[in-house]
């Protein structure tokens, strides 16, 4: 099946080339790294045509309000919190484009409030995943 796909991260190009190669796809693909002529629109304006960074932004913002300040007391709580931190974690690459730095605005908080939740999401799984086979133990008993 034809398909294109591009992608702003020049530096991930070894990391690209296995994922071809893993898949078999050589013979298929061209690949190559290019930027904007002198007219038309610049890199930063097509960012800001293309997606809405402020939305982006208040997304990221939101997360943290959710999560970023919890004292989980319970196991149960550390379960839940966890899987809700997940569900919405695994929202995030439908939400931010990941652009590289040069093209996102100058005070972006996305990689640090990323870093944090996924710190957070580290900090939880241990205790979420003992409760989880708590429970589970439990239910096979039933």
């Amino acid at each position: 099946m034809p398909g294109i796909w591009v992608n702003p991260h020049t530096e991930r190009e070894d990391e690209t080339h296995r994922v071809v190669e893993q898949l078999g796809l050589s013979a298929f693909t061209c690949a190559f790294a290019g930027s904007g002529l002198r007219f038309g629109l610049t890199d930063r304006q097509l960012v800001e045509k293309s997606w809405d960074l402020e939305s982006v932004a208040a997304h990221y913002d939101l997360l943290l309000e959710q999560f970023g300040k919890l004292r989980l007391r319970s196991d149960d709580s550390v379960l839940f919190t966890h899987v809700k931190l997940v569900n919405a974690w695994q929202r995030v690459p439908f939400i931010d484009p990941g652009l590289p730095a040069a093209l996102l605005p100058s005070r972006w908080r996305g990689r640090e409030v990323a870093a944090k939740l996924e710190s957070l999401r580290e900090q939880w799984s241990g205790a979420a995943h003992a409760r989880w086979g708590q429970l589970a133990g439990a239910a096979a008993v039933l």
